[in-house]
């Protein structure tokens, strides 16, 4: 895990399995009808999470400082 990061901040991109995530559209009542009865979700990849969450805790104004 360390290493994908490493190899993130080197520049490389991670690999496709890594990055992937799935959006799904789970029904918020029973036979929809329109986009508005359902509720969007993303499905990303364990590791994902848990490195954006640490990135994100470690540099909370990481991304804002690089747009300014």
């Amino acid at each position: 895990m360390v290493q994908l990061v490493k190899t993130e901040f080197n520049g490389k991109q991670m690999p496709k399995f890594f990055t992937s995530t799935c959006q799904v559209l789970i029904p918020k009542v029973d036979s929809p009808q329109s986009f508005s009865e359902f509720r969007p979700i993303s499905l990303r990849n364990v590791s994902q999470k848990i490195v954006s969450k640490v990135m994100n805790d470690r540099f909370p104004n990481f991304c804002l400082l690089s747009y300014l």
